[in-house]
């Protein structure tokens, strides 16, 4: 096994469901083999890029404060 498909020690302690087309796995499973990754690590990486782009720090401290006060509530469940 390579060393990018090993699995990192477990520091990832939160969790995301999302609800999305039928065909999306399916790509990112695909797009995530091309890049020699796990498709969590694919879907992670995604996401911290397009937060970056945004203008949002993910490793940002006060965001976990924020997730605290609001009751750790994760998308608007559509």
């Amino acid at each position: 096994m390579g060393i990018a498909l090993r699995k990192p020690e477990n520091h990832f302690t939160g969790n995301l469901q999302i609800r999305c087309p039928k065909t999306l796995p399916v790509a990112i499973e695909k797009a995530a083999a091309q890049s020699l990754m796990t498709a969590s690590e694919y879907v992670r990486r995604s996401v911290i890029e397009r937060l970056k782009a945004d203008g949002i720090d993910p490793a940002c401290p006060e965001l976990t404060a924020t997730v605290a006060t609001a009751g750790g509530s994760h998308g608007s469940g559509d």
